[in-house]
């Protein structure tokens, strides 16, 4: 029997997909309107760390600066999506912002 994940309420069918969104990181793009900013909102309410991605630079600002004043954590980048260069450094800079960072690993000279 195949469950039809449409009849669920979104906040179950995301858990039911994806599980909890702690630790997780989301890019969204377009972010800065409005089923793009509602998504945002309700990553980072689940737990997501949310790159709100949006070719107006404050429209993604103004949705990114309401998830932190919420107690969430997001950030804003001005992309435009037709530009591959945007799309690259849109990325470099959420990998760069949420991607842990290793030590060096330490040897011991004997």
């Amino acid at each position: 029997m195949r469950t039809n994940h449409n009849c669920l309420p979104a906040r179950q069918l995301v858990w039911r997909i994806v599980g909890p969104l702690d630790g997780k990181v989301a890019v969204v793009t377009g972010g800065g309107g409005g089923i793009g900013g509602a998504t945002a909102r309700a990553l980072a309410k689940e737990g997501a760390s949310v790159a709100v991605v949006d070719i107006e630079g404050s429209r993604g600002e103004r949705v990114a600066g309401g998830i932190v004043a919420s107690d969430g954590n997001a950030f804003s980048v001005a992309a435009d999506l037709s530009e591959e260069s945007d799309v690259v450094e849109a990325i470099k800079a959420t990998i760069s912002l949420w991607t842990p960072r290793r030590a060096p690993q330490q040897r011991r000279v004997d």
